[in-house]
């Protein structure tokens, strides 16, 4: 199993429902990711410092990404012409107490949205109990303004 550290050549994806359930984890290996997306995206990381929102431009500038990051964890979200479409959060394993904080953040921000539907338990908690490290959490929002009429490729 990979090891839990900031460098390591895992990953660990969460997926979660628009009402907070998790659909599950999995382990991704870097070396499989497209190295052409990863140039774009460290080109964008290195452009734009770590507090940003912005559009790739030219065929894709129907989208935006939004980022904060600090201290190896961040808070991401992804927009098609306006619209919420995911929310991401980022945490390497590098500070757990700037992690803990951005979970909290994180948490509190997701808990009062009206897109929630009402899950037993309380949403989104199962982020607080994945120990893996690196770990990406994603939840796409389901959103109808972004679904109808816009196909991201």
């Amino acid at each position: 199993m990979p090891a839990n550290t900031p460098h390591s050549a895992y990953f660990c994806v969460a997926a979660f429902t628009p009402d907070g359930e998790l659909v599950g984890t999995g382990m991704r290996k870097l070396a499989e990711l497209s190295p052409k997306w990863l140039s774009v995206c460290q080109a964008l990381l290195d452009a734009n410092g770590s507090v940003f929102r912005i559009s790739p431009g030219q065929t894709l500038s129907h989208i935006e990404l939004k980022l904060t990051s600090a201290d190896g964890a961040g808070l991401g979200a992804f927009f098609v012409h306006g619209h919420l479409a995911t929310s991401t959060a980022y945490f390497r394993g590098a500070v757990p107490e700037a992690e803990a904080e951005v979970q909290r953040m994180f948490l509190a921000s997701l808990r009062p949205s009206k897109r929630l539907g009402a899950p037993s338990g309380t949403p989104f908690e199962a982020l607080l109990g994945i120990p893996e490290r690196p770990l990406h959490v994603v939840i796409p929002w389901a959103n109808p303004r972004v679904l109808r009429g816009a196909l991201i490729v």
